[in-house]
């Protein structure tokens, strides 16, 4: 649960207050949490009746019609 107290400069401030590793190890936390919030987003974009499916099903059928080119 959200603590009405704990505001993004209080958190900022603690933040600064950690010795470099510690920092750097909360920096490798939060790079891994946005990695898996993002895959997340992207399983739900892409899955079935999600919003990503149409691009999806486009893609593919423009690729089975030879309408795409390689990249380089």
């Amino acid at each position: 649960m959200k603590d009405p107290q704990v505001t993004e400069h209080h958190i900022r401030k603690e933040i600064m207050s950690l010795p470099p590793g510690r920092r750097g190890q909360l920096l490798q936390w939060l790079i891994e949490m946005d990695r898996r919030d993002w895959d997340q987003k992207l399983q739900e974009d892409f899955s079935e009746n999600g919003p990503g499916m149409p691009l999806l099903k486009q893609v593919k059928t423009d690729f089975r019609a030879g309408r795409c080119t390689k990249c380089k």
